[in-house]
């Protein structure tokens, strides 16, 4: 879910500003200003892709399944992702990891 935040936040058009204020009676006081609305460049799969693919390389190489570098492949083109299905529904149970080896 963190990486979904994080890509919307990549492509915010115009990012909110940040600035401190100091004043001797009240302080240091932390201001932001922003747009009254939110735009977003264009969304860009491959691009999303990639960033999902870093975050979740690791995790897939624990996946039990033979077409491994299938899935790789498109999880890095972004054609493939984990928590929503194709109406953006949150999918509750999408990767079954491989199990643990005998001790």
């Amino acid at each position: 879910m963190f990486l979904h935040f994080a890509y919307i936040n990549l492509r915010l058009r115009e990012r909110p500003q940040f600035a401190s204020r100091f004043d001797s009676s009240s302080g240091h006081t932390i201001v932001a200003s922003r747009t009254d609305t939110i735009v977003l460049d264009e969304f860009k799969r491959q691009e999303f892709g990639q960033i999902l693919l870093f975050c979740t390389q690791p995790i897939l190489s624990m996946a039990d399944n033979e077409n491994l570098e299938d899935i790789l492949d498109h999880v890095g083109k972004g054609e493939w992702t984990f928590l929503f299905d194709q109406d953006g529904k949150f999918i509750t149970d999408s990767m079954v990891p491989k199990p643990s080896e005998p001790l």
